[in-house]
């Protein structure tokens, strides 16, 4: 090997190590939990959810691989080196193949069988890893976003499936998933021809996107404003204009769902059969899913394009700024991620989805830990991956913290409620209170998340300190509302 491929596979390993590290512990630990019989709560089913995080993690790693080039604009001085392109991508491809087969070893030792499709495990572990060395750099590179391998790459293996489960229905078994499996390992080798093409012929000047050169610019930066036309309008509308341009990625996902919802409700209609994906299911995923995208995006996507300290230093109060940012993602998640499906009741699909109030707080829920995971990233794809593991760890926290103190509660003052019989209407009206006093509960976290989050995007201060202080103040707030959701439920049935 020569010195400038050493060179570069040493900054393609220190580029991957930080994630493969990570995902692998994630895969780890979480398997070993599964394992053992003696952990309290542990399920079989639990080992899918722990392979779901180890899709989104290779996917992740995959997409860092070009991820790294667009996120630090690195991409034009790595074309110009004194080396053959194609040696070049073949070296990224060695590292990368080798990260990918090391954490599906690590998957396959780790995640436990489950109940379900036989062929299921061996794709969730191993079809990533194919997806990720042919399809997820090149639609990472075409998208010019770190997000766009790791959103677009598994709609692939998805119609595959949905497709393969149309013309070959269940006879002697689920012949849909092998299916699956030979057609993402064709589409990723095809994948990998296709990255070969476009990066062989990909351009330096302007990053082949058609946009001017540096020295291209020197004219145009004399004329003002980069040469671009001058837009006049309100500053708030503009700055709600600049938030949805941050959002493109959520609305190229509502975009997927929408086709994918047409197709299934077409299959599903048409195939008494299908077994594939329902309706019901996209639309759950889709619900808290856009949430999640829209508050990754709301913080760190605008870091990472280097645009955050020019907006912080516009002659408007910080907290304004905030509030428009916030609102907008709250406004494209609930009109994107609970609306759209409501409106696509009209398909009409054989299993309807119909969002509860349950829903739609976790939902919000999850939007709150996303802009806050956002406010605290240097990059979007960085922020969604680590949004995983925070809310499993947030959950298991606040069943740790909060648990114990109700059950505390419940001995000291138990609610003896009066006969079924008796009063049904004050009953339901009791519910219906409980009910809204938890979902204010649950409003007023997501508000106190919101405000550690601005504090931390204006911030250049995200120190262990910092962040210590607010996930204790994110803890008592937990113990306050359970103690007072407690107290409140006593008094009205005491009242009864």
């Amino acid at each position: 090997m020569s010195a400038a491929a050493w060179v570069q596979s040493r900054k393609e390993i220190r580029a991957l190590l930080p994630w493969c590290v990570t995902v692998a512990g994630a895969t780890v630990l979480g398997g070993a939990l599964v394992q053992r019989a003696d952990l309290p709560g542990a399920r079989p089913d639990h080992a899918l959810w722990i392979a779901l995080i180890h899709v989104a993690g290779v996917l992740s790693v995959a997409a860092w691989t070009v991820g790294q080039e667009l996120a630090h604009g690195t991409l034009s001085t790595l074309l110009v080196q004194p080396a053959g392109r194609l040696r070049l991508l073949g070296t990224k491809l060695l590292v990368l193949g080798a990260a990918l087969l090391a954490l599906g070893a690590t998957a396959g030792a780790m995640i436990p069988e489950w109940r379900g499709p036989v062929a299921s495990r061996p794709l969730l572990i191993w079809g990533p890893v194919a997806l990720g060395l042919g399809l997820v750099p090149l639609l990472t590179l075409l998208s010019r976003r770190t997000l766009g391998g790791v959103v677009f790459a598994p709609v692939l293996p998805g119609l595959i499936l949905v497709v393969a489960d149309r013309f070959y229905p269940l006879r002697d078994g689920l012949q849909a998933w092998p299916i699956v499996w030979y057609g993402t390992l064709v589409a990723s080798a095809l994948g990998i021809a296709a990255f070969a093409l476009v990066f062989h012929r990909l351009q330096v000047a302007g990053d082949g996107e058609g946009r001017p050169a540096a020295s291209a610019r020197g004219a145009a930066d004399r004329r003002g404003l980069s040469g671009a036309r001058v837009v006049f309008g309100h500053w708030t509308w503009l700055s709600v204009k600049k938030e949805l341009r941050l959002q493109q990625m959520t609305f190229a996902v509502s975009g997927l769902y929408v086709a994918g919802a047409v197709l299934v409700s077409i299959l599903q209609r048409s195939n008494p059969l299908y077994v594939g994906p329902t309706f019901a299911a996209l639309s759950a995923l889709h619900g808290l899913f856009i949430p999640l995208l829209a508050g990754c995006l709301a913080s760190a996507e605008e870091r990472q394009m280097g645009t955050l300290a020019t907006g912080l230093l516009q002659p408007r109060a910080a907290w304004t700024q905030w509030a428009i940012k916030v609102g907008v993602a709250a406004a494209l998640a609930l009109t994107l991620g609970l609306g759209l499906p409501a409106l696509l009741a009209w398909l009409p699909p054989i299993d309807r989805f119909q969002a509860s109030a349950e829903f739609g707080v976790a939902a919000v829920l999850v939007l709150g830990a996303g802009v806050y995971v956002s406010s605290l990233s240097s990059n979007t794809l960085w922020a969604l991956i680590v949004s995983f593991p925070v809310m499993g760890i947030a959950v298991e926290v606040a069943g740790v913290s909060v648990g114990p103190i109700v059950r505390i509660l419940n001995q000291a003052m138990p609610i003896v409620p009066g006969p079924p019989t008796a009063g049904g209407l004050r009953v339901a009206s009791i519910r219906a209170i409980e009910d809204g006093v938890a979902i204010a509960l649950a409003l007023g976290f997501v508000m106190l998340l919101s405000v550690f989050a601005g504090r931390n995007h204006r911030s250049l201060d995200r120190s262990v300190r910092v962040v210590a202080n607010q996930v204790a103040g994110l803890i008592l707030y937990a113990i306050g509302a359970a103690t007072v959701s407690f107290a409140v439920s006593r008094l009205l049935w005491g009242l009864r």
